[in-house]
């Protein structure tokens, strides 16, 4: 799936890759190192977004998990970008059980909005964190959040499901 994901992009876009060039492959960033003449190696940020590695193991771990989640609930993949923005309440970084849900949202956001128990109902006392902290904290999420708008989980169940009104909503 990953060489035919980058065979399409290269029809598509017309173009080669060059060294240091860097693409989304769903959720997850990798990068392509030059190793000789003509010869590209894949490289990917590392969990924590810090520093890029070589190999593409947790872009290829992401990819198939978040398909077969999209695949299981017959939902649209729609992966956010590692640095778009997740709205977090206390406690999500911290493990505990928690509610997800996906609202329509601007470019800059993933639309995914974790509250915990913790949350007091004060919108002030919530925070935007980049999407890949939320997933290098809480790999088992990592997998539900491709999942379009008006998809709700609870990390406890590990269940998701559609809510429409939701879906429908503004943002």
């Amino acid at each position: 799936d990953f060489l035919r994901y980058i065979v399409e992009y290269l029809k598509k876009h017309k173009k080669r890759i060059s060294p240091k060039e860097t693409m989304s492959y769903g959720y997850w960033l990798v990068k392509f190192e030059k190793v000789e003449s003509e010869i590209l190696e894949v490289w990917e940020c590392n969990a924590d977004g810090a520093e890029f590695v070589k190999g593409a193991n947790l872009a290829l771990l992401y990819w198939r998990d978040q398909h077969r989640i999209c695949s299981h609930y017959n939902a649209q993949f729609k992966a956010p970008s590692l640095n778009q923005l997740t709205v977090t309440s206390k406690g999500v970084l911290e493990g505990l059980p928690l509610k997800a849900v996906r609202y329509p949202s601007p470019s800059h956001m993933s639309g995914w909005w974790l509250i915990t128990d913790q949350y007091d109902g004060n919108i002030h006392s919530l925070n935007n964190e980049h999407t890949f902290h939320i997933t290098a904290a809480r790999p088992e999420l990592a997998k539900f959040l491709a999942l379009p708008d008006g998809f709700r989980f609870h990390s406890d169940s590990e269940k998701a499901w559609f809510d429409e009104e939701v879906a429908n909503s503004t943002a």
